[in-house]
């Protein structure tokens, strides 16, 4: 989508939070949202049944620098194949490509096969400065089965250095007890949950029995967002579950 440039303006919170220059100074990126789009020989039809889709709509940032630019690459990219390590070090095409060649294999082996499979990641930008971008990668998929797969995994990372951002980095050290406490309280009231409720008896499996956030985590204008994916600590009937904490909840521990 050529001149679909997009300017993110972030409050005075997550610029404070990010903590290396005045809102006034911080620039916003430019980029182009850009989609790659693979499919079985001779393409998908609307009535189309033997066939394979493959589907990844991400950013194209501007000018960053070699370094940066071939980070935030990889962290795309593993974020895209999250769910399959083998493709970890695959690029965009090469996945698609492995995904449309494994249901060829599969209908080969199983012409009776009715039903075609699709992956498609839409990329969405939540933060966007010259110290902190920050993407979330939202994955539909099937491959078969009684039912299809979602997912939503993060990218942070620094376009000045090409480091990842990480709660450390933002956060005062000893931020963690409290960043659980107002995370389960946000947890909670997200899953409509008394804070009486036992979390193991509502079907929430944490370790020791104990909630505690996740590493899957990304940066938006109104706070830190966090996403349970589905069978990660319920079964899969019971969804996901994203949880929302405001900058304002972290002002003690705010860099």
């Amino acid at each position: 989508m050529k001149g679909a440039t997009l300017i993110l303006l972030l409050g005075v919170s997550l610029i404070s939070c990010i903590g290396t220059r005045e809102e006034s100074e911080s620039q916003a990126l430019t980029f182009d949202m850009k989609t790659i789009r693979i499919e079985s020989k001779g393409g998908c039809r609307s009535d189309s049944v033997a066939c394979a889709s493959f589907e990844v709509s991400y950013p194209e940032f501007h000018d960053l620098k070699p370094e940066a630019q071939e980070k935030l690459e990889e962290l795309i990219n593993r974020a895209i194949a999250y769910d399959n390590p083998e493709a970890d070090e695959f690029s965009i095409e090469e996945m698609g490509n492995q995904f449309v060649n494994d249901f060829d294999s599969f209908q080969s082996e199983f012409p009776e096969n009715e039903f075609g499979w699709y992956f498609k990641t839409t990329f969405e930008v939540l933060s966007n400065s010259d110290t902190l971008v920050s993407l979330s990668a939202a994955s539909e998929f099937f491959t078969g089965g009684a039912h299809g797969g979602y997912t939503v995994y993060y990218v942070n990372m620094n376009p000045e250095t090409g480091n990842t951002v990480a709660l450390q980095n933002v956060l005062k050290p000893g931020f963690e007890a409290f960043i659980n406490q107002v995370g389960e309280e946000a947890f909670r009231k997200s899953r409509e949950l008394s804070p009486e409720d036992n979390l193991a008896e509502k079907g929430f499996e944490f370790p020791d029995g104990k909630f505690a956030l996740n590493e899957n985590y990304g940066f938006k204008a109104e706070g830190i967002v966090f996403f349970f994916n589905s069978y990660e600590i319920a079964p899969y009937a019971m969804g996901p579950t994203e949880v929302l904490i405001p900058w304002e909840s972290l002002v003690e521990f705010r860099k």
